[in-house]
């Protein structure tokens, strides 16, 4: 039951395997943790297909779980099944049912501090993403081919939005969208994030549409703010499967414990990352594409604060 009061909602999506769930959980431990399990501020709302998995969990966190039926998920990939549009008609749901300012976050994540200052960054002329990754002009490390089918895309179609017609400019920025932040103000966009995913889509059925269709959408609407150093997101090939596995040992250690335990636990794991050694199974640690995105991680957020304070 969400507080009258409460001003925001951090809203999860986790759905599929064993894996996206221990992440989401540990996620919310360390949301848990940095609040002091207090969320009288914030609700935090979970949607997922798999009630029985976290609910001896977060049963004494205050954590609302939505279910998200089979059903649900195949009608949110919508008819061309594309798996990441189901993120967006979450986020719908969510302002829908509670009409609040709302971050979102991939299950991928951990608060490394408490989040009550990026939240009241969130207004109708702010909106937040994970970090600003490249433009259509040149995407670094990130000039895979993807990036040049993408660009190749955009530089040959024209779409469509409120029947105008426009070209999407190289200059647009392509931002990180494992976490979003939107204030209930600007709930009416993700009806246009979904137009242009689904065009998109069409045109260059890609794993990232989705993400540069939010960019575009949020960016052209007002300022994006990166989520800077409020929280880690472990979203890369050798660095999260790293995560995944260490995950996997921690939930078979302490699952039995309980809650605020647990979110102990889990910040000392989080303040202990650089300590982390690769799956016995996997045979290098990381890619080297790995390690040149990681570095180009770690070299921003230097610039952007000077410092480190997430370990790695």
């Amino acid at each position: 039951m969400m507080n009258s009061a409460t001003k925001h909602v951090v809203v999860y999506l986790a759905h599929g395997t064993e894996s996206v769930y221990h992440q989401t959980v540990f996620s919310i431990l360390t949301l848990y943790y940095h609040t002091k399990g207090d969320f009288k501020d914030f609700a935090v709302v979970l949607y997922t297909d798999n009630r029985a998995f976290f609910s001896p969990y977060l049963s004494d966190t205050g954590v609302i779980i939505e279910d998200l039926t089979k059903e649900q998920i195949v009608e949110f990939m919508g008819e061309r099944n594309f798996i990441h549009r189901v993120k967006t008609f979450i986020i719908k749901d969510c302002f829908n049912k509670y009409k609040k300012d709302t971050l979102y976050l991939d299950g991928d994540t951990m608060f490394m501090v408490n989040p009550a200052g990026l939240l009241k960054q969130i207004t109708p002329a702010c909106s937040v993403m994970n970090c600003d990754e490249y433009d259509m002009h040149d995407g670094g490390v990130h000039e895979l081919q993807h990036w040049f089918d993408l660009r190749t895309a955009l530089k040959a179609n024209a779409f469509t939005l409120h029947t105008k017609q426009f070209k999407i400019p190289l200059a647009t920025r392509m931002w990180n969208a494992g976490i979003l932040g939107i204030s209930y103000a600007n709930a009416h966009l993700l009806e246009d994030v979904i137009d242009l995913t689904d065009q998109l889509y069409a045109k260059c059925p890609l794993f990232n549409v989705e993400q540069f269709a939010t960019s575009f959408i949020l960016q052209n609407h007002a300022t994006v703010i990166s989520s800077g150093d409020y929280i880690l997101h472990y979203c890369y090939g050798g660095v999260k499967s790293m995560f995944t596995y260490h995950l996997g040992l921690f939930f078979a250690q302490h699952k039995n414990k309980s809650a605020e335990m647990l979110s102990q636990l889990a910040f000392e794991f989080s303040q202990r990352l650089d300590t982390l050694t690769a799956p016995p199974t996997t045979p290098k640690e990381m890619t080297i594409l790995d390690r040149a995105v990681l570095r180009l991680q770690l070299v921003k957020e230097v610039a952007f604060t000077g410092g480190l304070r997430s370990k790695w």
